[in-house]
């Protein structure tokens, strides 16, 4: 394991429960409900970054067959307790262990910007190789420019790593492996003092 995506990691396995705390109350049911409303009944779904297992837990209750991944193994431990009903794994999303064209929807919330982006193009590859053609891709992500590890004052300074996205490069991006964006959102919030970009909201396609 890279060591950027070590320091990442501990974060998360050290945060358990403050993340949990802070984050229960914060799904973004339009987008999820949005997301599910391209998927056909009954259908596989992946939640890459799963954390603690929120947002998988709403693919359950939706009846789809559900999956979550994460690489912090404390993360899995609490969503195997928050959705019993959910299929979880420690699983690094650059190196996905799920055959060929596997899943009809990935779910990828707040996850892709904890790698380089260098990285991230090679996860995406993966997420094509194991979504079905037409299936649909969620992510979201920060806007802006670099990469770098962030100290967040929320978790003692603990650090994490971030890439930033302009709306064009991640449209590039997609583009050129041969996603199609069918629902693009940016929202820009500046009263929030750790969200202090905008967020980059979108669903794609597999072509």
């Amino acid at each position: 394991m890279k060591d950027y995506i070590k320091k990442t990691v501990n974060f998360y396995n050290q945060n358990v429960d403050g993340y949990m705390q802070k984050t229960v109350n914060l799904q973004d049911k339009p987008w999820l409900n949005k997301f599910a409303s391209y998927l056909p009944k009954k259908a596989k779904v992946l939640d890459i970054g799963c954390g603690y297992g929120r947002d998988t837990n709403f693919f359950v209750a939706k009846n789809f067959d559900a999956y979550g991944i994460d690489l912090s193994p404390k993360m899995i431990a609490k969503a195997k307790k928050f959705s019993p009903l959910g299929k979880f794994s420690v699983m690094d999303m650059l190196k996905l262990k799920f055959d060929h064209d596997f899943f009809d929807g990935i779910w990828c919330s707040a996850t892709l910007p904890h790698l380089n982006k260098k990285d991230a193009v090679r996860a995406i590859k993966e997420i094509k190789r194991v979504l079905k053609k037409n299936g649909a891709f969620y992510l979201n992500l920060k806007e802006g420019k670099g990469e770098k590890l962030i100290a967040d004052s929320r978790y003692k300074n603990a650090k994490k790593f971030y890439s930033y996205y302009t709306q064009q490069e991640i449209k590039k991006i997609l583009g050129r492996l041969k996603f199609k964006v069918i629902d693009f959102k940016l929202k820009r919030n500046p009263k929030e003092k750790y969200r202090n970009t905008g967020i980059i909201y979108l669903i794609a396609k597999n072509t």
